[in-house]
């Protein structure tokens, strides 16, 4: 599975950088948006406002996907070019350090 990287921006959640992202995952395996939206519990039309960079999900629910897609939450959110999640299935202080510096109606 190759997934090309979009570049690093400074917002955790930046539209681009997740857009891009979970667009690629869904390419790569080449899901449709339906097959896509019916694996993360969403519909296809959230799944194309995500890719086409309208919406931003909350960061529980960027994490819900990437344990869905088994793919590194940092990944989806353009952090890490690290694909594959952490294997000790503990929370990743990363990850909760970038949680805790996002505004609370972003949490």
């Amino acid at each position: 599975l190759v997934i090309p990287s979009p570049k690093k921006g400074d917002d955790p959640l930046q539209k681009e950088s997740f857009a891009t992202r979970l667009r690629a995952v869904r390419e790569a395996r080449h899901y449709t948006l339906q097959e896509m939206a019916d694996l993360l519990g969403t519909s296809k039309q959230v799944i194309c406002r995500y890719e086409n960079g309208q919406r931003t999900p909350k960061i529980t629910v960027a994490a819900d996907y990437a344990h869905r897609l088994q793919v590194d939450l940092l990944y989806l959110l353009g952090e890490s070019d690290t694909l594959q999640p952490p294997q000790t299935g503990q929370p990743d202080q990363e990850i909760l350090q970038l949680f805790s510096q996002l505004p609370p109606e972003k949490q």
